[in-house]
């Protein structure tokens, strides 16, 4: 143990008589542990050390254990000086020389990697080969001070890839009948065994798709506007024509078909090679109609100039049947049209449907020229629907096969 000597002459002396002034001598320190020039801060009071305390700031070693970062141990509790004064915070400020860290271990080597094994061959869709067996990890070093990493083991070979089988040659696509059903496709090649990816197989030569079946839209319908066969509610598309069924009628009347579009149904007695027909019935009361538009309205109507009228089979019972063609000027603007008048006030030019049989279908022939009787001239460039209407009272009628002529 070293111990100091300080002289605390006259300590607290000057200021004796009058308010002691901070950091003056024998008065207290100011508040960073300071004094005026020529005095030392010690247990809170300045004082003058007049050279005596001979090696005080040296401070007891600066806290013997030097451990790391501890103010030296020295400072407040320093030997020599009040409290360990030495020096300012005891030269031990010169914070102790830290305990020389641990060597740090030196981490392990790691385990070189074991060669990957090589792929199994594949099954269908090969099933891949187990992965080689890792190496064996090194045992990590000791944790001393961050140790040099060891070096990374050596990975192992991938294993060789086998390679992609052959992928087999599809079969030819049936021929379509109607709708031609596809061909049967040709069996998948055996995928080959996985790995680096082998040659490719050779792709198979694709079937030949089959035509399509006869439905209603297929082109060539000639002057055939619809014979109902094809079950959809739609007209057979050609010669710029589209559109579909729809059926209206007032509160009070009881209607069949309905729904848009509006479909056929089957003949209970085929007519020829006919199948199907248009089949509508209920009783009209104020109004009832069933009907199809011949192009894409209110967009576009149908030029039908290039025909000299429409034709169609009908059979059943009805008051007094007429068959109506709309154009835009007889189209209520309610619609789309051109007609002004109030909705339930423009009509279409019509026909009466004369020599209507119940049980025995009668081919009926419509010229354009006998169209009359609409709130506007018939204009066959403007072409919107043809319609069906019963007359007041019960109704049951098939129509079938509608045509331009």
């Amino acid at each position: 143990m070293v111990v100091l000597s300080m002289a605390l002459v006259g300590c607290g002396a000057p200021n004796r008589a009058g308010t002691c002034t901070t950091g003056a001598e024998g008065c207290p320190c100011f508040t960073n542990n300071t004094c005026l020039t020529g005095l030392t801060c010690a247990s809170k009071l300045c004082v003058n050390l007049g050279g005596g305390g001979a090696s005080g700031g040296t401070s007891g070693q600066a806290g013997a254990t030097g451990s790391a970062g501890s103010s030296g141990a020295s400072g407040t509790t320093g030997a020599a000086g009040t409290s360990g004064a030495s020096g300012t915070t005891g030269s031990a400020g010169t914070t102790g020389s830290a305990g020389t860290s641990g060597a740090a271990g030196t981490s392990g080597s790691a385990g070189t990697s074991g060669s990957a094994g090589t792929s199994g061959s594949a099954g269908g869709s090969g099933t891949t080969g187990a992965a080689g067996k890792g190496g064996t990890s090194g045992t990590a070093g000791t944790s001393g001070n961050a140790g040099t990493t060891g070096a990374g083991g050596t990975t192992g070979a991938a294993g060789t890839s086998g390679s992609a089988g052959t992928t087999a040659t599809a079969g030819t696509s049936g021929t379509a009948g109607t709708t031609g059903s596809a061909g049967t496709s040709g069996t998948a090649g055996t995928t080959g065994s996985a790995g680096t990816t082998g040659s490719a197989g050779t792709s198979g030569t694709a079937g030949t798709t089959g035509s399509g079946g006869a439905g209603g839209s297929v082109i060539g319908c000639g002057t055939l506007i619809d014979d109902f066969e094809a079950n959809t509610g739609y007209i057979c598309k050609d010669n710029g024509r589209v559109g579909s069924w729809f059926s209206y009628h007032d509160a009070a009347s009881t209607f069949f078909p309905t729904g848009t579009p509006s479909l056929p149904s089957p003949l209970p007695v085929p007519r020829g090679t006919s199948q199907r027909a248009l089949h509508t019935y209920g009783t009209e009361v104020q109004y009832a109609g069933i009907g199809c538009s011949i192009n894409n309205v209110p967009t576009n109507t149908y030029n039908a100039s290039a025909y000299s009228g429409i034709t169609f089979w009908i059979m059943g019972t009805a008051v007094a049947p007429v068959v109506i063609v709309q154009t835009r000027s007889t189209e209520s603007t309610t619609y789309g049209g051109n007609c002004t008048l109030a909705t339930l006030s423009c009509a279409g030019n019509y026909v009466a449907i004369q020599g209507l049989q119940g049980s025995t279908w009668t081919k009926v022939t419509v010229p354009f020229s006998s169209l009359a009787g609409g709130t506007a001239p018939f204009n066959v460039g403007e072409v919107w629907s043809i319609e069906f209407q019963s007359g007041i009272g019960a109704f049951d009628l098939w129509i079938d096969d509608l045509s331009f002529y």
